[in-house]
């Protein structure tokens, strides 16, 4: 039995892409990254750190960057004051595929990490969050993951890079 190698030549290819267009459902992540109202982690975090009174060694700022890191490796939820990080598909992405959201439920079958603490840190973490989001600003909240308010929702928005997206097996 023969096999048949199936290959486009560049022609084709360029013919095809004009016809089919790719879609980036990372383009509006990497744009706002360049965005006047993009607050980077590292900004957002400095300033939650001086309303707290501490430094980029503190333990809350470990602890924080700790377990927001493993929430988002285990896929676990992520509780702030006004909204919960959770995952779910969206076929957007693939139904094969977890990706981030917000909602504001706690669910009762994942683990979650609480980021509504009643601590300095904390309060100052969410309040700034909010104070941001109330001034339309794209937040920042761990490398990879932005927040924002999108026009009159009562849930802030997620744009999230390659990294924050599972396959499901």
């Amino acid at each position: 039995m023969k096999k048949f190698k199936w290959f486009l030549s560049k022609k084709k290819k360029e013919e095809n892409s004009l016809m089919f267009p790719f879609f980036d459902l990372y383009k509006r992540y990497e744009d706002v990254r360049n965005s006047n109202l993009f607050i980077k982690y590292d900004k957002f975090m400095a300033t939650v750190l001086l309303k707290s009174s501490l430094g980029f060694k503190s333990q809350e700022i470990l602890e924080y960057a700790k377990e927001f890191e493993q929430a988002l490796k285990k896929k676990e939820e992520i509780i702030f004051q006004n909204f919960v990080i959770s995952y779910n598909v969206d076929p957007k992405y693939g139904h094969k595929f977890l990706v981030p959201i917000t909602t504001d439920k706690i669910s009762s079958n994942n683990q979650s990490v609480n980021f509504n603490k009643k601590t300095v840190f904390y309060e100052k973490l969410n309040f700034q969050i909010q104070e941001l989001l109330n001034k339309n600003c794209y937040i920042e909240l761990f490398p990879g993951l932005i927040i924002y308010n999108f026009q009159d929702f009562k849930l802030p928005k997620l744009l999230f890079s390659k990294s924050n997206i599972s396959q499901i097996n």
